[in-house]
């Protein structure tokens, strides 16, 4: 079966059980891709009316047919189930390496449902599946319970975790991989809160089968030079999302103080240009040959991002164009959890309150000092 493992792992948190199942077979020809399978699979598995909140609404986990292989651009994840923000379907998708590890240890697809006791860690490592109490991560950002995990369990773990902000349920929490990959939107992160799931870590030692591996090289490397890597595609490898900033702020379409303008003054302060004075590496995700993130260093803060989103929505939105201010903002966000998108929507509306004598939030646009207090 090239391309997929055939094997669905499927965990129940309330009994702290797992099974692993064939893959339906029909449903992988039909519905193509991560995003394809997991619909299906959720279709079954909801009902109309099921409460986002309770222990029957499943997380589901699903890498693309590609993961795991050296096809750019297809290690994304998608996390499905039913949105505790919106209360109707949630798919939302990060890179880093989960997916394609996934796929190492020999599972398309992880179905998880009930809710555990305790704040629990599920730690998987190709056959072998175990839940441990997590009570000592409790309240630990996402880069410590990635540590913590390559200590306890295994250096070559991947994770997908929650902050603090998970943990309490925030409707905006997201869900992490890598550090700096997030699943942000829908409340990824309030659903894993909900089931008292602090992490799935995974080991996979195994391989993806391509059929004929020289015919499926050759392929590559045509995707590759025909569509991948040409002129065109220069500027994701160059500059990535954050080139956006002038294109939109010239086109009168930025994202500024609350949506009431659509350009910024201060765009130029925190566009691709003055975010490559303070790159220091580049990175991609797990088999990309675009490598399109941007890892750099502000003062004491250094991380990969912001991409495009958080700096419209953390940044211009709010009215601030103080880039250190932005990188500490998106920091911290990451570390607790929060999707930066949704968290900037709503500083932007405290912020417009504000102004407006609506209602004093204590934060204004452009104020810095507030602006930090708030993640």
């Amino acid at each position: 079966m090239d391309f997929y493992q055939g094997r669905v792992l499927r965990i129940d948190l309330s009994v702290g059980t797992y099974t692993v199942e064939p893959l339906n077979e029909e449903w992988r020809d039909l519905y193509v891709g991560g995003k394809g399978l997991m619909l299906r699979y959720l279709w079954e598995l909801t009902t109309p009316g099921m409460d986002p909140w309770s222990p029957e609404n499943p997380l589901l986990i699903v890498p693309g047919p590609f993961a795991g292989t050296n096809v750019s651009t297809a290690s994304r994840v998608v996390l499905g189930g039913k949105s505790p923000a919106s209360g109707t379907i949630l798919d939302s998708y990060c890179g880093g390496s989960f997916g394609s590890i996934l796929k190492f240890a020999g599972y398309d697809m992880i179905i998880v449902q009930g809710c555990a006791p305790e704040l629990t860690s599920v730690l998987i490592k190709d056959d072998v599946v175990r839940f441990e109490s997590a009570a000592k991560y409790a309240g630990m950002m996402t880069a410590q319970i990635e540590a913590a995990l390559r200590q306890d369990f295994d250096p070559k773990v991947t994770v997908l975790s929650i902050g603090p902000a998970g943990e309490n349920k925030l409707l905006w929490a997201c869900v992490s991989n890598d550090q700096y990959h997030k699943a942000g939107r829908g409340g990824t992160g309030a659903l894993m809160g909900s089931k008292n799931l602090k992490a799935i870590a995974v080991v996979g030692t195994g391989k993806v089968e391509v059929g004929d591996a020289r015919a499926f090289l050759e392929d590559i490397e045509r995707i590759d030079t025909d569509y991948i890597l040409t002129d065109a595609n220069y500027w994701v490898h160059e500059e990535g999302t954050p080139i956006l900033v002038d294109v939109t702020s010239g086109g009168g379409c930025q994202p500024t103080r609350n949506y009431s303008e659509g350009t910024f003054e201060g765009a130029s302060k925190i566009n691709s240009e003055s975010f490559q004075k303070f790159r220091v590496k580049k990175r991609a995700c797990y088999q990309c040959t675009l490598a399109c993130r941007n890892f750099h260093r502000i003062n004491d803060v250094e991380g990969e991002g912001p991409e495009y989103e958080t700096i419209a929505l953390c940044g211009s939105n709010v009215g601030v164009d103080d880039i250190g201010a932005l990188m500490e903002f998106n920091h911290l966000c990451d570390e607790y959890g929060l999707d930066t998108i949704s968290t900037g929507n709503v500083l932007g509306l405290a912020m417009d309150m504000t102004e407006k004598g609506i209602h004093d939030f204590g934060v204004r646009f452009g104020d810095v000092e507030a602006y930090l207090k708030v993640p």
